[in-house]
């Protein structure tokens, strides 16, 4: 069966719609602070397909702990916080690019962001931000394994 190019953007684009929602909503019915990234963290993870959202999922949430390692160092070392986040981001795109886990840097931008504009590295605010990774990223992997109407269901192609 051939397959519709309009349905098929319809469904992904509805897929991301959803998704982001709900996470944004799941997270603030667990009242985290930053509950929005939680929807951005869906968006940039089910845009891919099935067995990619499953390993990009999985690197996210590796360089999730080593971009708050290097948040925690960066911005309470220095001063000025556009320098703070210029080496931040930096280091994290040097150690994405040298585990060609390129893909992750947006989210760890994102998260980066959250430390430099709160200023707080205590161990309750890095786990609010790693349930926000967790939620964004759960989301993008069940949408992702429902089948597209019009589509092939095989799993196969950017869904």
């Amino acid at each position: 069966m051939s397959e519709n190019p309009y349905l098929k953007i319809f469904w992904q684009s509805l897929k991301i719609a959803v998704g982001s929602s709900l996470a944004i909503f799941v997270a603030e019915l667990l009242e985290l602070q930053n509950a929005t990234a939680a929807g951005i963290i869906t968006l940039i993870t089910i845009v891919t397909t099935r067995w990619e959202t499953v390993q990009l999922s999985y690197r996210r949430v590796i360089t999730f702990f080593l971009s708050a390692v290097l948040a925690c160092t960066i911005f309470q070392a220095v001063p000025w916080a556009w320098v703070d986040y210029g080496i931040y981001i930096f280091l994290m795109a040097t150690a994405c690019q040298l585990l060609k886990w390129e893909t992750t840097v947006s989210l760890n931008a994102v998260i980066g962001t959250h430390f430099l504009v709160s200023q707080d590295y205590s161990i309750f605010f890095i786990i609010n931000e790693f349930c926000l990774v967790l939620i964004g990223i759960l989301f993008a992997i069940m949408l992702n394994f429902f089948p597209q109407k019009g589509t092939d269901a095989s799993g196969g192609g950017d869904h």
